[in-house]
């Protein structure tokens, strides 16, 4: 793909622009419309071109062939050269394969002890009606799930689960075949937020991902794990009281050393708000801050201020994505500095209104568009 040439630098750019939903009326009067997840972003540049030289008079030749023929081309934004945030590392997505056979279907789960309870049909962090409510009849009272891990090393998983009537709330990974935990995490629960504390084994606790609507995305590791052994993922609704409750949905795990975005029966591809990176330096705080761009592909702009996590595990709020059609793959690369995008060139250019005789310099006016 051809580069917007830049031998002439702009004298004003403008910041990047997401336009309302485009509406569009069939002969039925029946109205489409397309969200603004479809939509590229737009900009305006403007350059004193001096016509007599040569990098002015190509550069007005190109931007007039560009428009001509419609051309796609690759370009930077230059409020975007250079990020806000720290930076550091080699990020790349973290999307490899979930495990978990039923991450939303706690009626399959098994029964490890106790005669705990399961409600269906309860309300869900992405609007439907897939979690579920846990009840405990005792502090011994769980379910659990094997999972089939792959290499003998650290391994992630995470939970979405909202506060019950339980003010603790235990999570597990553990090896049946060892009789080990490698891995057991307390929630507590304190005017519906929850916190972690390690109370065996080992691992690193990731931030808490408030959700919205009570729910909360608790992320974990475990290290140690062997993946021949019999390994298994836990929950006890209520650890020490017994008496109590829990929601849950969506469980999954990798053959990660930190987690992904989430994938399961209702929401099969890892899209949304968040974007789940490795390979980071870790432990920076302000990794990168609201109003960086990044690129996958396409851009994305950073919503919040973001630190790194151990193992260089950053959770990135996006708002909003550019196009829709999927998420990225695992390993993509990440870009943060010198960002580029693919655009064209949306409304007629403003050419120089001199002969180049009189006066050597006159306005050009370029407005771009972001293109699939």
């Amino acid at each position: 793909m051809a580069s917007f040439p830049r031998a002439v630098i702009p004298i004003e750019v403008s910041s990047l622009e997401m336009p309302g939903p485009l509406i569009a009326k069939a002969q039925s009067g029946r109205v489409n419309i397309r969200a603004t997840q479809q939509i590229g972003r737009t900009w305006m540049e403007k350059y004193l071109i001096n016509v007599r030289s040569i990098n002015g008079r190509a550069l007005l030749a190109t931007v007039g062939n560009l428009y001509r023929n419609g051309t796609i081309f690759s370009i930077d934004h230059r409020d975007h050269l250079t990020p806000l945030g720290a930076g550091g590392g080699s990020p790349l997505v973290n999307q490899s394969p979930q495990l978990v056979v039923d991450p939303e279907n706690f009626g399959a789960w098994s029964i490890w002890g106790g005669a705990p309870t399961r409600t269906s049909g309860q309300n869900d962090p992405f609007g439907g009606t897939a979690a579920y409510l846990l009840t405990a009849n005792s502090a011994s009272a769980a379910f659990n799930e094997i999972v089939a891990f792959t290499g003998n090393a650290t391994k992630a998983d995470a939970w979405f689960l909202r506060a019950g009537s339980s003010l603790t709330t235990d999570l597990y990974v553990y090896d049946n075949t060892a009789a080990a935990v490698r891995h057991q995490v307390r929630v507590t629960w304190s005017g519906g937020v929850p916190t972690l504390s390690t109370q065996s084994g080992g691992g690193t606790l990731f931030a808490v991902e408030p959700w919205g609507g009570g729910w909360y995305r608790l992320s974990l590791n475990a290290t140690g794990v062997i993946a021949a052994n019999s390994n298994v993922i836990i929950i006890f609704p209520d650890a020490v009281v017994g008496t109590g409750s829990v929601y849950a949905f969506g469980v999954n795990a990798w053959n990660s050393t930190t987690p992904a975005g989430y994938i399961g029966p209702s929401h099969p591809q890892a899209t949304g708000s968040t974007v789940y990176l490795d390979g980071a330096t870790a432990s920076v705080t302000n990794w990168l801050r609201a109003g960086d761009i990044i690129s996958i592909g396409g851009l994305a702009p950073t919503s919040a201020d973001t630190n790194s996590q151990a193992s260089g595990f950053v959770a990135l709020p996006i708002n909003p994505p550019i196009f829709s059609g999927g998420a990225p793959a695992d390993n993509a690369v990440v870009t943060i500095t010198g960002v580029t995008l693919q655009a064209c060139i949306l409304e007629p250019p403003t050419f120089p209104n001199t002969s180049g005789v009189g006066a050597d310099f006159g306005e050009l006016v370029v407005k771009f568009s972001e293109s699939l």
